[in-house]
């Protein structure tokens, strides 16, 4: 059960990690692919390009929760949301 349990999540990340990856390639101006990068600027201890960045994505889309967590995590250098909240399904 444990195993099962690992190897599942592991399925998980890899494809959420695919579908990143894809995304970041195939559409890098896409919003999705502008919030992975805001993501990662932040991540990297890039403050001030993250949030730009952010700023722009909230003013295209106030209402999407994970760039809400997303900016007020940049805003105050805390925790970043977890990637798996990302709708992988709309990139």
């Amino acid at each position: 059960e444990e195993w099962r349990e690992r190897t599942d999540q592991l399925r998980k990340k890899e494809k959420r990690d695919s579908a990143i990856e894809h995304a970041l390639i195939e559409a890098p101006q896409s919003f999705w692919s502008r919030a992975i990068r805001t993501y990662q600027f932040a991540e990297r201890g890039n403050w001030q390009q993250a949030d730009q960045l952010a700023q722009g994505l909230v003013r295209e889309a106030p209402g999407e929760p994970f760039i809400r967590d997303l900016a007020d995590a940049i805003r105050n250098r805390g925790p970043l949301p977890s990637l798996d909240r990302l709708p992988i399904e709309q990139f």
